[in-house]
């Protein structure tokens, strides 16, 4: 079934309130334990809506992907609940993490990338959450996130698109190419990076090598490592 802009909004609008909810039974309990979000950055035709719901299933935690963060940066009324759910101390934290971003100029100031900045800034402030894509690893700094890198040979890449849209292996390969250059592009132009360069990752697994499975359980163990020692240090 595909996913409107009205669903998306709902979804959105859900979480927010699912967000309140736990800010007012945590209230009055002491700080809770700080965790890192995953963020996946992903080559097309990979089967990361599998990993990010397995690991959602798992973990208990939220998925934020492109639509959603899209339709936040987009929709001002949206953006600001997300900000609204945040208390005093998380708001300046992210406000500083974009205006650190924006000094440094590691990405383009448009109007729609402030906005998106700041959302995935404020899911990141809430925690138990995977982000998908729109470069989330980029923005948030590497002890606030474990960076996960999904890759898998070209052939491969095809044949799953060639299964999920019943496609010609010709018009699969065209779509799996040109949306690795689109997403490529991205990262250059808005954080002046690399998107294949491994030295930005905390984790890359080939597909090819383990299943979405063992790719799923690496990728809890490496959190759980991840926040053990996020915690050792605070």
């Amino acid at each position: 079934m595909a996913i409107t802009n009205r669903s998306i909004q709902q979804i959105i609008q859900e979480q927010v309130k699912k967000w309140e909810l736990a800010c007012k039974l945590a209230d009055g309990k002491g700080a809770q334990a700080y965790d890192p979000v995953i963020t996946i950055s992903r080559q097309p035709g990979c089967n990361t809506v599998d990993i990010a719901k397995k690991l959602s299933e798992k973990l208990g935690f939220d998925v934020f992907d492109k639509n959603l963060l899209d339709m936040v940066a987009e929709n001002t009324q949206l953006g600001t609940s997300v900000m609204a759910s945040l208390d005093e101390r998380e708001v300046s934290i992210a406000e500083e993490l974009v205006k650190s971003l924006v000094d440094n100029r590691y990405y383009s100031a448009y109007k729609f990338f402030h906005h998106l900045l700041m959302a995935i800034a404020a899911i990141a402030q809430h925690g138990h959450s995977v982000i998908v894509g729109r470069g989330a690893g980029f923005i948030l700094p590497p002890a606030q996130n474990l960076r996960v890198s999904i890759i898998a040979p070209l052939d491969a890449r095809v044949d799953n698109v060639v299964r999920k849209y019943g496609v010609s292996r010709e018009d699969a390969r065209r779509r799996v190419i040109q949306r690795e250059s689109d997403r490529q592009a991205y990262i250059r132009k808005h954080f002046n990076a690399d998107m294949l360069d491994p030295m930005r990752y905390d984790l890359t697994i080939n597909l090819a090598a383990q299943g979405v499975d063992a790719a799923v359980d690496t990728i809890i163990s490496a959190w759980r490592a991840r926040k053990a020692q996020t915690a050792a240090s605070h």
